[in-house]
């Protein structure tokens, strides 16, 4: 949750990110965020799934996040951080925000934000 918190101080740090993206660079990074939606629910919701018996669901949290940590530096372009936002603002639902506070702190955990 407090990332949540942090999210619009991590778009403000961002809003530099003015950069218009080519259609190409769009389609891809919907690609990119598509999976790592899916990623965030399996994080987010980890029981909704049947699990057979002695399923080790924290090593697979740690394999869901580091997946989608993985997709997250795909994003690290101004145009990347662009999408992202612009992704905050289309899909306002909980899960969604999440994904996009996530995947900007990964991004920001990793030195990767663009520099104004």
């Amino acid at each position: 949750m407090t990332a949540l918190r942090q999210f619009p101080l991590l778009l403000l740090s961002f809003a530099f990110a003015a950069s218009s993206a080519s259609a190409s660079d769009t389609a891809s990074f919907e690609t990119q965020y598509r999976r790592a939606h899916e990623l965030c629910l399996q994080i987010l919701l980890p029981n909704s799934m049947a699990r057979p018996e002695g399923f080790d669901l924290s090593a697979e949290l740690a394999r869901l996040e580091a997946e989608r940590d993985a997709l997250a530096l795909g994003f690290a372009s101004p145009a990347g951080v662009k999408f992202l936002v612009a992704k905050s603002k289309q899909d306002t639902s909980r899960e969604a925000q999440l994904c996009v506070v996530e995947l900007l702190a990964t991004l920001a955990s990793h030195n990767l934000a663009p520099s104004p």
